[in-house]
């Protein structure tokens, strides 16, 4: 799977999401202009080859006035290959992911960004859920989220079509919940090893 078609089954199967397009260029954009932003707008190129790794190129919370240019600059760095995402930025309060597998389903979460969780190890919350969603585990601050945050994060398993993925969902501090980010766990680990016997 590559990063824009785990984009589109996000819309397929009708999770919450920001409120993204994807385009080849700043000529492409459609709903931009009409969209209001509080914190700035999010630019990730999504490589569209399966398999490949390239170095990746996005940027956060960049001001409206300076997303045309930006998305053309991405355009010419990326090269080939492409589509790029864009949709407004938002403040982080807390994150995490979701793995759905065949025989269990697992929380993790954090404060503030994915990279806290993802990068540095610091998990306050994780929870495992056996395959009919009932709890068999837990482990942190176990009032870390809301029961309707934990309801919104375990709403995708009645959705998604297929097991072995990871999603990352985010809370912003003014309340919005969304799923941002869709991986297949055996070919995340494959690509991560790829990138590392490359350095």
């Amino acid at each position: 799977m590559n990063l824009i078609k785990n984009f589109k089954l996000i819309d397929q199967w009708d999770l919450a999401r920001p409120d993204w397009e994807f385009v080849k260029s700043s000529s492409g954009l459609k709903k931009f202009a009409g969209i209001k932003d509080y914190c700035g707008w999010t630019i990730r190129v999504l490589y569209t080859k399966p398999g490949s790794f390239r170095k990746p190129i996005y940027v956060n919370w960049l001001p409206k006035s300076r997303v045309k240019g930006k998305i053309d600059q991405f355009a010419k760095q990326a090269k080939k290959d492409y589509v790029i995402v864009v949709y407004p930025s938002w403040k982080l309060f807390k994150s995490g992911t979701l793995l759905i597998d065949k025989d269990r389903i697992v929380v993790e979460a954090c404060r503030g960004s994915i990279d806290n969780l993802m990068r540095h190890g610091l998990c306050e919350l994780r929870l495992t859920y056996d395959n009919r969603r009932r709890l068999i585990n837990a482990w942190g601050k176990l009032k870390f989220l809301s029961a309707s945050e934990k309801k919104k994060i375990l709403s995708a398993v009645g959705k998604v079509k297929k097991k072995g993925l990871i999603l990352e969902w985010a809370v912003g501090q003014r309340g919005e919940f969304i799923f941002q980010k869709l991986e297949d766990v055996k070919q995340a680990g494959k690509l991560l090893l790829k990138k590392y016997l490359q350095k």
